[in-house]
């Protein structure tokens, strides 16, 4: 994969960059490939590029999963007074 330096950004460009990695909650780096591909027609979404970063390392939980873990976690929510005297 190749790297590229981009010199002498103009001030409204980087606020611009900024303002929109922050919006997507996204990195710097990570906002400029998404412009880029978006730009190029490659890429429109930015769940998918986040998607690509780790999910194969942490899975992903659906509705029924997350039941399941609130179901099995509930007790953990409660808080015994006589536990606290």
């Amino acid at each position: 994969m190749k790297s590229i330096t981009i010199h002498q950004i103009e001030d409204d460009i980087n606020k611009k960059l900024n303002e929109l990695a922050r919006k997507k909650k996204m990195s710097l780096n990570k906002t400029v490939k998404y412009l880029l591909r978006k730009a190029l027609g490659l890429e429109s979404d930015v769940k998918e590029i986040r998607r690509k970063d780790f999910s194969e390392f942490l899975g992903v939980w659906n509705k029924n999963d997350l039941n399941s873990f609130k179901k099995a976690t509930a007790d953990f929510d409660k808080i015994a007074k006589e536990d606290w005297k």
